[in-house]
């Protein structure tokens, strides 16, 4: 994995994400907070992270977004990184 990005297991659900508010001091950067569901991870390519992303959402994925899910796809590939197994997990059920 990169070193400009980092995988983030979060130990919370959807409804928890949801319900967070954004605090003062994240205003300028964060109109608001979004779940969404990543495609199928062994249908992730590092040369089309879009479409990682479900079709509403592309159109507005900042650049910061595009090139970490690039290095997470790049990383999936790599069949000597750890995480790969929990992404499976958590994204296939």
């Amino acid at each position: 994995m990169p070193e400009f990005t980092c995988v983030t297991f979060l130990s919370c659900d959807r409804n928890d994400l949801l319900a967070r508010k954004v605090h003062r001091s994240e205003i300028p950067y964060v109109a608001g907070v979004k779940a969404i569901r990543l495609a199928d991870p062994k249908e992730w390519d590092e040369r089309y992270p879009l479409l990682m992303l479900p079709p509403e959402e592309r159109n507005s994925a900042s650049f910061p977004l595009v090139l970490n899910l690039t290095a997470l796809a790049h990383a999936y590939a790599d069949e000597s990184w750890l995480h790969g197994d929990r992404i499976d997990g958590l994204l296939r059920g």
